[in-house]
């Protein structure tokens, strides 16, 4: 996959050279020949991404009974510099189609966490929330107040240290499977 952006990359700045060069008549069988290139290569991007989201949705619609996904707030997310480009081709919605309409082919049932659901803040052990006045203060993407430790969930009620994910993905479990039908969005 690296490859193929990168190859991306080329074909765009050879395209550029090319406009930039002979502005006026950058229409040439050379420059035909690079666009076509470039647009076979994007087919092959996306038929790859295609490919990995169906693998993936179908082996999570089988393996599990009743799946739970977060909504996330992914235009807050990009604010971080550093990762725009990989949360771009993250391809979060379709990945998410993908597996809701496999969850009623299948017959499973599908949770979806509202992205107001505070699963990075609340610690899996004691039920505690972070919020913004409490000591440390929330977790956000540079990590809390005291720490700066993005990967690191830190509880100042019961102690608890643990990997940010690994307490989001308990939290998310115990969402899932404590849930009355009124408080989330179910599908059967």
């Amino acid at each position: 996959m690296a490859a193929l952006h990168q190859r991306i990359k080329v074909y765009q700045k050879r395209l550029n050279r090319k406009r930039r060069d002979n502005p006026h008549h950058f229409r040439s069988k050379n420059y035909q020949r690079l666009k076509a290139k470039l647009n076979r290569t994007y087919e092959q991007v996306y038929a790859l991404q295609d490919d990995l989201i169906h693998q993936f949705s179908h082996q999570i619609i089988r393996d599990y009974a009743a799946p739970c996904l977060e909504d996330l707030n992914v235009r807050a997310m990009m604010m971080d510099k550093k990762k725009v480009k990989s949360l771009q081709r993250s391809l979060f919605r379709r990945f998410r189609t993908a597996v809701e309409y496999k969850a009623l082919w299948h017959h499973r049932r599908l949770v979806l966490a509202d992205r107001f659901y505070p699963s990075t803040q609340r610690c899996s052990n004691c039920g505690y929330i972070k919020k913004e006045d409490s000591c440390g203060g929330k977790m956000t993407l540079q990590g809390d107040s005291i720490y700066h430790q993005h990967d690191v969930y830190r509880c100042y009620e019961c102690g608890l240290v643990i990997n940010r994910d690994e307490n989001a993905v308990q939290n998310l479990i115990a969402f899932a499977a404590g849930l009355p039908p009124e408080w989330a969005t179910i599908q059967r």
